[in-house]
């Protein structure tokens, strides 16, 4: 009977792990209320992906799964840069409002052309060659892969162009990455969806896991440095070394959380060391941080999130002129797969 068990918790331990967490004082279930958007921009995209599926039933199926999930994830990328700055204001809605209006049966169909023109660079003639339409001309180069391969898009009914123009009239650089990542992955997740993931790891509780694990030291590290500039250039240099892993990350609240403390802790030295906002530079790349999830949509979201956390903190701690001008770049974070069965692939990223 004890070899039956010990077995069953091998097997099923990573998946039931939450039931241990308040033994470390640690809840995962907090109701969601501090960001009204993040609610709405779950709310409303989920509604778009319950109807894309009622119209391309296919693209429910296992072997496209991975497909909708990116498709998902490219869209939110895009509500994200035209409210940061990255694209023009509000472009992207705009020209899918403009381009298929009263031809609602095209709207896919203009979605593939802007992600086929946003993976050619516009450095080179790639663009004169792939002969890009001029009404997506004004749309970037976005470096790294998110818009790489297929550009293949679901058909959009006149419901889910609705659904699609009002997601895009809310302020997505709003959004808060600590969280919306938990949130949007209830989209994805049949199981989840009904409680629109309104279930999350709270940010205390994440911090009373990394607290300790590292953070306090570095706040107790630049207490003892005071104003010694020696020591606050050796604790910068340390934290831009510094390498954070989670086994499980999900849609990568911890790795999120971490991120946006180091970099507060960057700017306390760099307000020291009397550093000109217009001049610094973060010294955490986002490669230094890792995960491995199996589910393919929650890496998506977690590089999204760790992105826009990115850019939220630049825009805090440098200014936000130079946030837009350093931009988003995908490749910061890249996907990479581990196989480590024939029915089982873990998903790495960064």
């Amino acid at each position: 009977m004890w070899g039956i068990l010990k077995q069953h918790l091998h097997t099923h331990l990573a998946d039931r792990f939450g039931f241990f967490l308040p033994l470390a004082g640690i809840t995962t279930v907090q109701k969601i209320k501090n960001n009204p958007i993040d609610v709405k921009a779950t709310s409303r995209l989920n509604r778009l992906y319950v109807e894309l599926l009622k119209e391309n039933p296919d693209w429910a199926t296992e072997e496209r799964r991975h497909d909708m999930n990116h498709f998902m994830a490219r869209l939110i990328f895009c509500f994200f840069a035209e409210d940061t700055g990255i694209f023009l204001n509000n472009l992207f809605t705009r020209t899918i409002q403009t381009m298929t209006e009263g031809a609602t049966d095209q709207t896919h169909e203009v979605m593939a052309e802007l992600f086929r023109t946003m993976d050619l660079d516009t450095r080179n003639d790639d663009r004169e060659k792939g002969g890009v339409k001029s009404w997506a001309r004004d749309f970037p180069y976005v470096n790294g892969n998110l818009f790489s391969g297929t550009t293949d898009c679901p058909k959009f009914n006149k419901l889910a162009r609705t659904y699609l123009l009002r997601a895009g009239e809310l302020n997505w650089a709003q959004i808060n990455p600590d969280i919306f990542g938990s949130m949007i992955q209830a989209v994805a997740d049949e199981g989840e969806r009904g409680a629109l993931g309104m279930h999350y790891t709270s940010v205390p509780n994440i911090r009373k896991v990394l607290n300790p694990l590292f953070l306090d030291g570095l706040r107790e590290e630049l207490e003892k440095a005071g104003q010694n500039t020696q020591k606050l250039h050796a604790l910068k240099e340390r934290l831009s070394g510094i390498r954070v892993f989670d086994p499980a990350c999900g849609s990568g609240n911890f790795l999120v959380i971490a991120y946006k403390d180091m970099r507060e802790i960057q700017s306390e030295i760099d307000d020291r060391l009397k550093i000109e906002r217009a001049e610094r530079k973060s010294v955490i790349p986002l490669a230094n941080f890792y995960g491995i999830e199996i589910r393919d949509f929650a890496v998506e979201i977690a590089r999204l999130s760790l992105l826009i956390a990115e850019f939220q903190s630049d825009e805090i701690h440098i200014d936000q002129k130079q946030a837009r001008l350093n931009g988003v770049t995908t490749r910061k974070c890249t996907l990479r797969t581990l196989r480590v069965n024939p029915t089982r692939t873990l998903r790495l990223f960064c």
